[in-house]
């Protein structure tokens, strides 16, 4: 678990176009505090039967994260809180459920045949409080992987694999109204979840 609240303050203010209607101000003031949880529980066994090792594990990846800031400016003394699109209150989670077997065939020093077959639930929900937009994504993915090695001597080997795998897009950067990332930089990044192979 981590907290880190963050505040910036520019004098005078910037980006008068979207905060002021294009008149000069005073200051503006950006409150953040970000907020994560995260944990990794598996258990797993191994069993051998002849030439054979098969290793299953089961296990959950969960991660909780919530970002709320808030951009007031300054203008003669008077700090006023803009509203709409000025205020993220973003909380997100995301699950991973997983069962992973791996199969290990061996045939002395000469041969050996490794297959790996994770199968996952995957959940990840965004949402914005403040914006009342969000994303999801629930999918069941399978990622297998396949090695073999064929020892020709005591110094050639030659070895094939092929592997299929998931990625899921990040929720750390997501934000749907303007966030101040230094003094001269104003964004929204509300891009959809990446998802690809």
């Amino acid at each position: 678990f981590d907290s880190s609240p963050h505040d910036l303050s520019l004098t005078p203010g910037g980006f008068e176009e979207v905060f002021n209607s294009g008149q000069p101000y005073e200051g503006i003031q950006q409150h953040t505090r970000l907020q994560r949880f995260s944990s990794h529980h598996s258990a797993g066994l191994s069993i051998g039967w002849r030439r054979w090792s098969i290793t299953p594990k089961a296990g959950i990846q969960y991660r909780q994260q919530n970002l709320a800031s808030q951009i007031e400016t300054q203008n003669s003394i008077p700090i006023e809180e803009l509203a709409g699109s000025f205020s993220n209150r973003v909380d997100g989670k995301q699950t991973r459920t997983y069962l992973q077997t791996e199969w290990v065939y061996k045939r002395g020093n000469i041969f050996s045949f490794t297959a790996d077959i994770p199968a996952s639930h995957i959940y990840i929900n965004v949402q914005d409080r403040d914006t009342e937009r969000g994303q999801k994504i629930n999918r069941l993915v399978v990622d297998p992987r396949l090695t073999a090695e064929y020892r020709i001597g005591n110094f050639w080997r030659v070895r094939g694999s092929y592997s299929y795998r998931h990625h899921f897009g990040e929720m750390d950067n997501l934000h749907y109204a303007w966030i101040l990332t230094n003094h001269r930089t104003l964004q929204i990044n509300d891009a959809p979840l990446q998802q690809g192979t």
